[in-house]
């Protein structure tokens, strides 16, 4: 009887100590919603964040930032939303669905082409009779698109081309229709066409003709762990990080 009563006094310091040791060896799981224009520079990244910190592990899921925006609204878990549109982030704002949000990134767009068939100087070149096909992103869901329609209309040439554009689920997938010849040419951001050599670029968009293409890093009210998404968000304002994303094309905010 004495051992018996000796091992149900020692039990519950067992289980604590099993309970402190796999709170130890377990790993945060965060998970970052983020635009796909951010996926070659966060996927090379995530191995680096993970050894600096060891306890957390990064989950991405890339897409669209108005897609994205919609999986936060109907309550999706995560962490960390990053944005390609500062309206996105504003929406959920307004919805109390962010606990905080800080300017984060530039971008600009380019005029792309599979090859040198075309030589273009401003957005007039794409009303040639020789484009049968122009891609960008969806203006609905796509921060890119939008920026595109934009500079389109406030160029005074949409009508001209309205009926030759080919939407993209996303600026990643528009890039691909014109590097596999689907679309003559695709108006895409800057970082991700830098990042192909199976296209050309022909100019960059004069970027007083659309909204700022600014990129804010959002810490989600819904999140369970906030220290952890807040280090993340942190890091990506470090020194470090500010020269990885500058070296993909980037421009980065003070």
């Amino acid at each position: 009887m004495r051992t018996l009563f000796m091992l149900l006094l020692l039990f519950p310091l067992v289980l604590v100590g099993c309970s402190s040791d796999s709170h130890i060896e377990g790993k945060t799981e965060l998970h970052i919603l983020a635009a796909a224009s951010l996926s070659p520079v966060l996927t090379e990244m995530k191995e680096e964040f993970e050894e600096n910190y060891p306890h957390i592990e990064l989950v991405f899921q890339f897409a669209s930032s108005g897609n994205l925006r919609e999986q936060i609204t109907r309550g999706a878990p995560a962490d960390v939303f990053l944005s390609a549109s500062a309206f996105d982030v504003e929406i959920l704002h307004q919805n109390s669905h962010v606990y905080d949000s800080k300017d984060w990134l530039v971008n600009r767009l380019v005029v792309v082409t599979r090859d040198d068939r075309f030589t273009m100087d401003d957005l007039s070149s794409l009303a040639v009779e020789q484009i049968t096909s122009i891609t960008i992103g969806n203006p609905d869901t796509v921060p890119a698109g939008h920026y595109a329609l934009e500079a389109l209309l406030e160029y005074d040439v949409w009508t001209e081309v309205e009926e030759h554009v080919v939407y993209a689920s996303d600026v990643r997938q528009a890039l691909t229709y014109v590097e596999t010849g689907n679309a003559d040419a695709g108006i895409v951001y800057e970082t991700d066409a830098m990042r192909s050599d199976q296209i050309k670029k022909q100019f960059t968009v004069d970027t007083s003709l659309h909204e700022p293409i600014i990129y804010p890093a959002a810490l989600l009210e819904g999140t369970r762990y906030k220290e952890e998404a807040e280090t993340f968000i942190d890091w990506l304002f470090s020194v470090e990080s500010k020269e990885k994303f500058e070296s993909y094309g980037f421009q980065t905010i003070e």
